[in-house]
């Protein structure tokens, strides 16, 4: 968890919310967690026989989403294009 904080701490707002359930006809738990960002609301889900083990994974899928959001506001795509030179402007046909 404190991974996460420290990947989200310069949002003005962020909120974890975490809901967990117990299916006795499986006997396993359901683990969904949404972290509600600035444009975004990022969530992720596991189901396991074990909590912990279910909490885990969904906080380890978090911090992936919260990484590619974060690339994706700051357009690391666009910069690593550039700087290999693979980036191809585009131009219309007709004068705008």
């Amino acid at each position: 968890l404190d991974l996460l904080n420290r990947s989200v701490e310069n949002f003005p707002q962020r909120d974890l919310r975490v809901l967990i359930d117990f299916n006795s006809r499986t006997s396993d738990y359901s683990v969904k967690v949404s972290l509600i960002l600035p444009g975004k609301t990022l969530v992720a889900s596991d189901h396991n026989a074990v909590l912990h083990a279910a909490y885990e994974k969904c906080l380890a899928i978090l911090q992936e989403n919260v990484k590619a959001y974060k690339d994706q506001l700051g357009q690391v795509s666009e910069r690593q294009k550039q700087e290999k030179g693979t980036h191809q402007e585009l131009i219309p046909l007709t004068p705008v």
